[in-house]
């Protein structure tokens, strides 16, 4: 499968018609749609690639018709390293589009699932790249000082920090 997975990481960066990658989205979804954890490896190699592409191929909201099926699959089976890839691939599509924005359900799954990742506390990491996403950036501390630019996505913070004292943090 790795040969598939290099072909295919070769066509998400040349290709820039919408139409002509709806199938490729559909057939990636469907993938993260059925895979169980036990194919946790396959499923993270390919949000990987879709990474890798998003940051190579700059069309305008090409990869957000994939994020429900990310999102899914990590609130199913939460793992901190599927998280940190999401929220890389989050942070770009965020910067390459203009008008991309987290639904009710993404933003309710991901919550879910940092929540169950991260039961004894939030992580500064994983703080910092909800930061980086609410500032469109991708070097954001949890002390830094930064311009909202995304308000849509400070619901997601709130109901992933929940309590007074990690707000002040």
């Amino acid at each position: 499968w790795k040969f598939i997975l290099k072909s295919l990481s070769k066509f998400l960066v040349i290709c820039n018609d919408k139409i002509s990658m709806r199938p490729t989205f559909r057939m990636i979804s469907s993938i993260f749609k059925v895979c169980q954890s036990n194919k946790e490896k396959l499923v993270y190699d390919l949000l990987n690639i879709i990474n890798e592409a998003s940051i190579l191929n700059h069309s305008d909201v090409l990869f957000d018709p994939i994020i429900t099926s990310v999102t899914s699959y990590l609130n199913r089976y939460p793992s901190s390293l599927f998280l940190t890839s999401t929220l890389r691939l989050l942070t770009q599509i965020l910067q390459n589009s203009g008008t991309f924005s987290l639904n009710h359900l993404q933003i309710k799954q991901l919550s879910s699932a940092v929540r169950q990742i991260e039961d004894d506390g939030n992580h500064d990491e994983t703080i910092s790249a909800l930061l980086g996403l609410i500032g469109l950036s991708h070097s954001v501390t949890t002390s830094s000082m930064f311009f909202i630019k995304k308000p849509s996505l400070i619901t997601l913070t709130f109901s992933i920090l929940r309590s007074k004292a990690k707000l002040e943090e």
